[in-house]
């Protein structure tokens, strides 16, 4: 059964080494997008409106990047993560990034 692969990345200029050993695994980015990580020590001061004039980072905020990839199995899934880890060292701190992975239940095509 397949598996969606999320990553965000905390340290942006790991992205091509990251990817490298992903690709190395079979496991094939698919999506690399712009986000944003707020500290969740220190809520964002903005004030509410629908769209944000000049908008800028506060401290509390950090540009990220958020990956989305596919996995054939949990194993593969795995792999991934502890090459992600070698790279990036363990994911538990706060510096590193996130790696959740769901199974799909209906996938809409292979790897």
């Amino acid at each position: 059964m397949a598996y969606t692969i999320f990553f965000v990345l905390h340290n942006t200029d790991e992205l091509p080494r990251l990817l490298s050993a992903w690709h190395n695994l079979g496991i094939h980015c698919r999506s690399v997008m712009n986000s944003t990580t707020y500290d969740h020590q220190q809520p964002p001061h903005r004030i509410p409106m629908r769209f944000s004039i000049n908008p800028t980072l506060t401290a509390s905020e950090k540009d990220t990047l958020s990956l989305f990839a596919f996995a054939s199995d949990l194993d593969q899934v795995k792999q991934c993560l502890e090459a992600s880890q070698e790279i990036l060292g363990e994911l538990e701190r706060d510096d590193s990034g996130y790696l959740p992975a769901w199974q799909l239940a209906y996938p809409s095509s292979k790897q």
